[in-house]
């Protein structure tokens, strides 16, 4: 296991290293990245291999390094195909509490190409990067069953270390909320059931988890969530609403009567564009399905809640007394422990990823494509 573990990090480590050197070339990234991270995709399920590189202090560069072998895709190979593989891989990883407990360790790396400079953990490399990843794919989940995995196992890797995660830095705070408002800001359109609803009780489990567990440490956090009680006043009126009307305010709209068909060629030969609910997505969602979405939403949005309507009108009257201005000034008035004030912490939730048609058809490209 260590030989494996020890092996398989100096490979990944190849990819950071090579961007840190001052000589051009003198250090060369192996060509069979996709190959490799297929190998330790299967590996993760192992609990020997995980439990070995916990043992061996080499996590945290094999997450480093995972993150960073999707930037280095091939030409013949495709983006989604090893950002499926990072993702399952890293949800499989963050289901060890050893894994989520290391990923606090302050990241000192260089980030992948497309995160954002920070100063933080490795977890908040780990939400950053599954942050960027949702945003990419927010609309193309509803006719990418590929995106749609990729987006699902990124909030999963998120909410696994939710749990665990101490003081995430402003950065990754700043990102989350970012997303979380453009997914409850969908769910009044009428597009919104197939695009940002069916994430909202992820984000709002991530949320539970850190004032649950995790509250005294994550002030971004904590601030962030006491400065949006308009928006999840709203999504309280949501899970209000009768479950009927709202699946039919989602239902695709019918064709009108003298517009074309959207798969119907125009004139120039070319195919009109698809509306938002195109025939590959307007699968019409019942009644039970909307319910089941209310009653997922009212479970993580109950606790959040109550936090709200216990301590917004207190900071609100103590900021406007003081005459604050700055966000700095206002956290420090947070109250440092929830105490009392929350109901009793749910029984957390791990998720994994099990081996399915997508993966094994990711692991088959890495295999048979060829350059």
């Amino acid at each position: 296991v260590a030989f494996m573990v020890d092996g398989v990090s100096t490979l990944l480590g190849t990819i950071s290293d090579e961007r840190g050197t001052y000589l051009p070339k003198s250090i060369r990234v192996p060509e069979f990245l996709p190959e490799l991270l297929m190998v330790v995709f299967h590996l993760s399920s192992c609990d020997a291999f995980v439990v070995g590189a916990c043992g061996h202090g080499e996590i945290a560069a094999l997450v480093e390094g995972i993150l960073h072998v999707p930037n280095e895709a091939p030409d013949y190979l495709g983006d989604d195909t090893l950002a499926l593989l990072t993702w399952a891989t890293l949800v499989r990883l963050t289901t060890y509490r050893e894994v989520c407990i290391v990923l606090n360790e302050d990241f000192k790396g260089d980030p992948p190409a497309d995160v954002q400079e920070f100063s933080g953990s490795l977890a908040d490399l780990v939400a950053l990067a599954a942050l960027t990843y949702v945003s990419d794919y927010f609309v193309t989940t509803r006719v990418n069953l590929v995106h749609h995995c990729i987006v699902e196992a990124a909030l999963s890797a998120i909410a696994n270390t939710s749990v665990f995660a101490e003081d995430l830095c402003i950065h990754t705070s700043t990102r989350f909320f970012a997303v979380f408002e453009r997914s409850a800001k969908s769910v009044n359109s009428r597009r919104g059931s197939r695009i940002g609803a069916v994430w909202l009780p992820y984000f709002l489990e991530i949320m539970n988890y850190i004032v649950q567990y995790q509250y005294a440490t994550n002030s971004h956090m904590a601030y962030g969530i006491l400065t949006r009680l308009a928006v999840f006043k709203e999504l309280q009126t949501m899970t209000a609403e009768p479950a009927a009307r709202l699946a039919a305010m989602a239902a695709p709209p019918s064709a009108s009567p003298g517009g074309a068909d959207p798969a119907t060629p125009t004139p120039n030969g070319s195919a009109s564009p698809r509306s938002e609910c195109s025939a590959a997505s307007a699968d019409v969602l019942t009644e039970s399905q909307v319910a089941t979405w209310q009653r997922d939403l009212k479970q993580h949005l109950d606790p959040l809640m109550v936090l709200l309507d216990e301590v917004v009108p207190h900071l609100e009257a103590e900021v406007e007394r003081r005459e604050l201005t700055g966000p700095d000034e206002v956290k420090s008035l947070l109250p440092r422990s929830l105490l009392g004030l929350l109901p009793r912490p749910p029984a957390f939730v791990m998720r994994n990823l099990r081996y399915n048609e997508l993966t094994h058809r990711a692991c088959e490209h890495c295999l048979v494509a060829d350059g």
